[in-house]
């Protein structure tokens, strides 16, 4: 299992490449995944909307509900450690793993948040003097984010480094 850092996805080894297998394959290993995600909601006597999209290369799952009931599950380490278990149970069930992005209740916006705060600390170095600023390492998921926060505040940035040192630098355009 390769990781990336505290990631909203988990970029593992990929049984989906091919074009030809990735209609049928999704569809099943989106299928564990969820049936995976509603026997933990059971067990933890939690109800939940499980909503599953399919993409080119990546499945997103998301539980949310009416009420907070899911907020404790909704912290990004519980989210991690949940999708973890569930990629575990992906893999012995299907022989492969693939790459599934996770959202429980408010999870996405209490990582955006956080990255949005990492973002600011950094374009407030590079107001106070700093040339460019080095974000600790990330998965492309959070890349992603970053890379479309600093854009809308204004801010230059590109990845650098390679595999699980990959990292955004920050600098003024």
């Amino acid at each position: 299992m390769q990781r990336e850092g505290d990631c909203m996805t988990e970029g593992l080894t990929n049984g989906l490449d091919s074009e030809s297998n990735m209609g049928s394959d999704a569809d099943r290993v989106a299928n564990l995944a969820a049936d995976y995600l509603e026997g933990f909601l059971d067990i933890c006597d939690l109800d939940g909307d499980i909503k599953v999209s399919l993409s080119e290369d990546r499945i997103s799952i998301s539980v949310n509900d009416d009420t907070d009931a899911l907020a404790p599950l909704s912290d990004p380490v519980v989210v991690k450690a949940l999708r973890d278990l569930m990629a575990l149970h992906v893999r012995t069930r299907a022989q492969h793993a693939c790459k599934v992005a996770l959202s429980i209740g408010r999870s996405s916006q209490i990582k955006e948040e956080a990255l949005r705060n990492m973002v600011l600390a950094g374009i407030a170095k590079i107001k106070a003097g700093v040339w460019a600023v080095h974000m600790p390492h990330m998965c492309s998921y959070d890349r992603r984010i970053v890379h479309r926060i600093a854009a809308d505040m204004g801010c230059a940035s590109k990845s650098q480094g390679v595999g699980p040192s990959r990292h955004v630098v920050l600098s003024n355009p």
